[in-house]
């Protein structure tokens, strides 16, 4: 009580559901970095929020087998613990929008 995510549909506080899944943060090039956080699930509507980034990354876009860590990674904690996060929906439309004029 007190901490948790409360959802705004159901007026319920949610319950951890998986302390240590990793967030891919996006940037409008695609994958920018790989942070711990912790997933939230609400016991009434089972909507699912993602909070408590970690400050520090784990691999960072520039580092070397940046690709093969997040694959390592996936692998590890499995394709549900594994989320994507846009800092706006702009930001996520302009990269689709980079990607598809390479195609």
């Amino acid at each position: 009580m007190g901490n948790a995510p409360i959802c705004v549909a159901c007026e319920l506080e949610m319950r951890p559901l998986k302390n240590g899944c990793i967030v891919n943060e996006m940037a409008n090039f695609g994958s920018y970095r790989l942070v711990m956080a912790d997933s939230w699930k609400c016991p009434g509507c089972e909507f699912v929020v993602v909070v408590g980034r970690a400050l520090n990354a784990l691999v960072e876009h520039y580092q070397p087998g940046y690709a093969d860590r997040i694959a390592r990674e996936k692998q590890l904690v499995g394709e549900h613990n594994f989320h994507r996060a846009w800092s706006s929906v702009a930001e996520k439309l302009e990269c689709f929008r980079q990607y598809a004029a390479k195609l």
